[in-house]
Parts: C-alpha cells; sequence; structure tokens
C-alpha cells in the first residue's frame, strides 16, 4: 500500500468507521449555494458538481472521486494539487468558481493578486 493510502485507510478506520472531521479543508465555491452536488455510487463514490464560471463564460460539471474529497476535507495539511485528481481547471472552478482562462485575465487585469510574494 502507498503512504496516501494508508493514510485513507487509517482515517476510514477512526472510531470504528465512524468519520470525524479533523478539522479539514473546504471547496470554497463548490460547497457555495451556486453549485449543485450530487452523489453516486456506481461503479464508485463519486460527487458531482454542476455550476458557471462566475463571469459565466461556461458550465462546469465536475466529478470527484469520493475517497479523494473525503481525505481532503478530513486531512487540514491536505491540498487540492496534492488530493484531488482533477485537471487544474477543474480544481480552479471547484476552489474560486473561475476557469482558468478568467482567473489569469482577472490577475492581469489587476482584480485578483498572484499567489506568492507581492511586488
Amino acid at each position: 500500500m502507498s503512504e496516501r493510502t494508508d493514510e485513507l485507510a487509517a482515517i476510514h478506520n477512526v472510531s470504528g468507521g465512524i468519520m470525524i472531521n479533523l478539522g479539514g479543508n473546504k471547496l470554497n465555491y463548490a460547497d457555495s449555494e451556486h453549485v449543485t452536488t450530487t452523489e453516486s455510487y456506481d461503479p464508485d463514490h463519486q460527487y458531482h458538481f454542476t455550476g458557471q464560471c462566475h463571469m459565466g463564460c461556461r458550465t462546469f460539471n465536475v466529478s470527484v472521486d469520493g475517497s479523494e474529497l473525503f481525505f481532503y476535507r478530513n486531512t487540514p495539511s491536505a491540498t487540492l494539487q496534492s488530493t484531488l485528481s482533477n485537471t487544474p481547471d477543474e480544481r480552479e472552478w471547484l476552489n474560486n468558481g473561475f476557469c482558468d482562462e478568467c482567473h489569469d485575465k482577472l490577475q492581469k487585469e489587476g482584480y485578483i493578486k498572484k499567489d506568492g510574494p507581492q511586488e
């Protein structure tokens, strides 16, 4: 088993299978009222998020693996990039509500600060 799989197994087995919120992470935009969320179990456990880019340029239909989302939400040190196997564009939308193109455009126009140290 990989280290990540061991961590997932350890979390799933906490207190005899009862999920304990360890103070993990939110998907800021996907958890908002602007996004519809559904869940499926066949063939695998998946969460499905549907909504618009903030700029209205396109509709997103993003599926996230249930075990990856569980791990992300319940592991404070987890990051979207290291946990969710979705594309960078999908992760950006789940967290901020913007597609990559709109996010980059807003950064260039100065509406959103770039990550990292500011000059």
